[in-house]
């Protein structure tokens, strides 16, 4: 009789256990998607704010994970401690009081304030403008899903979990290929914020459905007090297979945009590949098996390490060495997700499971964004990453052996076996890395990159010591160690570059104001004369203290010199008007394209600091991007006039193969010298590609010298 009471029960509440289960998974799909397009949306209107590094984003995923943390921390409270009547309620009213921090785009006013690390400034920064709407969309699908058990919609809450990925993906797809293209930064704040009323409305109504079922079901799944309670074994793969994943994700996206450029593309699709894997792994069980991916794994780091550094051309296509990356992180996510999903716990424990799993994520971040810098001297958390996966599947497959057959126990031997190989060649590829031709000097990290100084000796007669200072893997500067050659101009600035045509135009003025973005060596200095005044603008603090501790540039020059640190953009802003005969941009040698510096607003300000006649020199030396088109657009827009200079390395000048654009208001500067026989005229037309600070889209610039065009 009791069993027919119940069936009726549940009879009389299908219409309105379906209607509640669809509230609940369109507020998770709504909460995931604007949860991974508000990332890119916030990182990229901030990173030119400090600088363009790469570590931007990884320190805007410290916070996300941190903020993903504390909402997991918050729907365990709740599912744990309160009656379901009073988690809604109290849901409900933080979701009403969230929607006055709308809109989320970050004011100008919140912009770097002065020099020194800027972690926290970032985290500040962040927590004052998108902190509650994230903590409250990072807790939506555990709180639902906790909600989904205690009403008993369903025999399990985990497939909600699959959803809210695949949601997340879709976002995170969508925004480089849709929403970066289509709409201005302004635009896409605008549209984020409509939608999150829309999920706070969603999210009301999935309250209110939860609380109209039946009172005999709200308990119906409370028989799973009989399920085992988590061992302290569990909870610790709950942590270090999450863990280890974060810091493989951040450390694959650090190489990356090192090594390529900071742009949201590729900020998301490690991020998607992290997604992709979770979706999979926790949808069914039959896309993981271990048989498959272990060997896959040591497979694809031994690839990406090998082709990526040794094998590859350095003048192969860059798509190459990105899907090398990408697939050595997802087979790496499979296997951390994989033995994640492997060990999740019965329906009821889920809160906990997941609230351990955004500790796990949190203590990622925090290793790759605060404590790598301030314990490596270079990026070596993605080894790092990798030994450590190797040695958790090692403790896994010595575990699960025991106890096996005979055939289970020798495919685990001959497989440890693989994986103890593969972490020795590890260990000795990366002591192989570190031994150079070239005698490293000093080598210093912090918030924005990897400062490299090294000494060898030249390939050219007479073979004299060139010393050599590197930016993650670009060069910024090379000086001859002997006093007699000590102030030759050198790479990017050799006497056949455009650099020494612009110097050569103004010679016939008795003194000269310069002003240079980006510090690098201080190679600028060899040109400046007794009469001259050089002042350098430099935002990384270690970038300073190099060239001055390691070079002789700015030391042994003649011209007056001054150092100011901080952003140039900024600090020209603060000032009154110099004004400079020429103003050299020197910030984009290297593939973090700092893009505030490329934008009408900042031409502006440089134009406002250039004398009559003066000249604008910018350095565009990047090996995945042309900027020519943007430059080109700023001619266009400030009526000006250009010529691009070209350079081919030439050995016998230690000169690199680079480019040049100076700029002008004055056509005559460019009718004499060389940079009339070398420079090709800048020509525009009425569509041109430009920035503005509301937007600019360097994915469109990747591999592409001609992208298409923004009115």
């Amino acid at each position: 009789m009791r069993r027919r009471m119940h069936t009726m029960t549940l009879r009389e509440r299908r219409p309105a256990a379906r209607f509640t289960l669809l509230a609940l998974s369109l507020t998770i799909m709504v909460s995931s998607w604007l949860l991974f397009q508000v990332q890119p949306i916030v990182a990229k209107r901030i990173l030119p704010w400090f600088g363009g590094a790469p570590a931007v984003w990884t320190t805007c995923m410290l916070f996300f994970q941190g903020l993903l943390l504390a909402g997991y921390a918050y729907a365990y409270t709740l599912v744990t401690y309160l009656s379901l009547r009073r988690q809604v309620l109290v849901h409900t009213l933080l979701l009403l009081g969230s929607l006055a921090t709308l809109p989320i785009l970050p004011r100008a006013s919140w912009q770097a304030p002065g020099p020194g690390d800027p972690t926290w400034p970032i985290v500040t920064l962040l927590g004052s403008t998108v902190g509650a709407p994230y903590f409250l969309l990072a807790a939506t699908a555990p709180l639902m899903q906790g909600w989904f058990a205690q009403g008993a919609l369903g025999p399990s809450p985990y497939w909600l979990y699959a959803v809210s990925n695949a949601s997340a993906l879709l976002a995170l797809v969508t925004y480089p290929m849709l929403v970066e293209s289509a709409l201005s930064q302004t635009a896409q704040a605008v549209w984020w914020s409509a939608g999150y009323g829309v999920f706070v409305l969603l999210g009301g109504i999935a309250g209110w459905r939860v609380t109209r079922l039946p009172v005999a079901t709200v308990h119906y799944n409370t028989r799973g007090e009989a399920d085992p309670a988590p061992t302290l074994g569990d909870y610790g793969r709950w942590f270090a297979w999450p863990c280890t994943a974060t810091v493989l994700l951040l450390a694959v996206t650090n190489e990356l945009c090192q090594n390529t450029a900071v742009i949201p593309f590729l900020w998301v699709l490690p991020l998607s590949l992290y997604l992709l894997t979770y979706i999979l792994c926790f949808a069914s069980t039959r896309w993981y098996h271990r048989w498959l991916y272990l060997p896959l794994v040591v497979a694809s780091v031994f690839l990406v390490t090998q082709t990526s550094f040794v094998l590859l051309p350095e003048d192969a296509d860059i798509r190459v060495d990105i899907a090398f990356w990408s697939l050595a992180l997802f087979c790496t996510c499979m296997v951390c997700h994989g033995e994640l999903s492997r060990a999740r716990p019965a329906p009821r424990f889920l809160t906990a499971y997941y609230l351990v799993i955004a500790l796990a994520g949190a203590c990622g971040g925090l290793f790759v964004a605060v404590l790598a810098p301030c314990v490596f001297d270079s990026f070596a958390e993605l080894p790092v990453g990798v030994l450590l996966l190797f040695v958790l599947m090692l403790l896994t497959l010595l575990t699960e052996a025991r106890g096996q057959t005979r055939r289970t126990r020798l495919l685990y031997g001959l497989t440890t076996v693989l994986y103890i190989v593969a972490m020795t060649g590890g260990w000795l590829y990366v002591a192989w890395e570190s031994e150079e031709d070239d005698t490293i000097i000093a080598r210093t990290r912090n918030f924005y990159g990897v400062l490299k100084v090294t000494e060898a000796e030249g390939e050219e007669p007479p073979h004299e010591r060139l010393r050599s200072l590197k930016h993650g893997g670009m060069l910024h500067g090379a000086q001859y160690r002997t006093d007699a050659r000590a102030m030759t101009p050198l790479t990017y600035y050799g006497r056949g570059s455009g650099i020494a045509y612009a110097f050569q135009a103004l010679q016939h003025k008795p003194a000269l104001r310069i002003g240079v973005v980006g510090l690098g060596a201080g190679t600028i200095a060899a040109y400046g004369r007794a009469t001259d005044t050089v002042r350098f603008y430099e935002i990384n603090p270690r970038m300073i203290l190099i060239a001055q501790k390691y070079f002789t540039f700015l030391t042994k020059s003649p011209a007056t010199i001054t150092l100011v640190e901080g952003d140039a953009r900024l600090s020209l802003a603060r000032e009154t008007a110099q004004p400079f005969d020429l103003l050299v941009l020197d910030a984009f040698n290297g593939d973090a394209i700092p893009t505030h510096l490329l934008t009408q607003e900042a031409f502006a300000i440089y134009l406002r600091h250039l004398a009559p006649g003066g000249m604008i020199a910018a350095l565009i030396a990047s090996d995945y991007f042309d900027l020519t088109p943007v430059l080109r657009g700023i001619v266009h827009v400030f009526h000006l006039h250009g010529v691009r200079v070209t350079s081919e390395e030439d050995e016998a000048l230690a000169l690199s193969s680079t480019t040049w654009i100076v700029l002008s208001r004055r056509a005559e500067v460019f009718q004499k010298g060389k940079l009339r026989e070398r420079g090709e005229p800048l020509e525009t037309s009425e569509r041109v590609e430009y920035w503005t600070d509301d937007y600019s889209n360097l994915f469109r610039l990747l591999g592409s010298p001609e992208p298409m065009s923004h009115n």
